[in-house]
């Protein structure tokens, strides 16, 4: 069996609730295949990027407060 495929969710624990989120994340996880990472505000807020979850695939979405720079730069950093 091969190792399930790491989707980290980068985006605001407030649209990580949200009700097309949650859709979208049951679905992924319907398949099997996936593990789903929830980054979570305080790591994307208060952490270095260096120190955020290793994955795959990475799913962000823009909301108020969400630093996108950051965001950016741990994608440029994981490729």
């Amino acid at each position: 069996m091969t190792d399930k495929i790491k989707i980290g969710v980068c985006v605001m624990e407030k649209k990580v609730s949200s009700a097309p989120m949650v859709q979208i994340l049951e679905r992924l996880q319907a398949f099997g295949e996936f593990e789903i990472i929830i980054f979570g505000d305080k790591v994307i807020i208060e952490d270095p990027i260096e120190s955020w979850p290793i994955c795959d695939c990475l799913i962000a979405f823009y909301s108020s407060g969400y630093p996108l720079q950051k965001a950016e730069m741990y994608a440029a950093l994981r490729k």
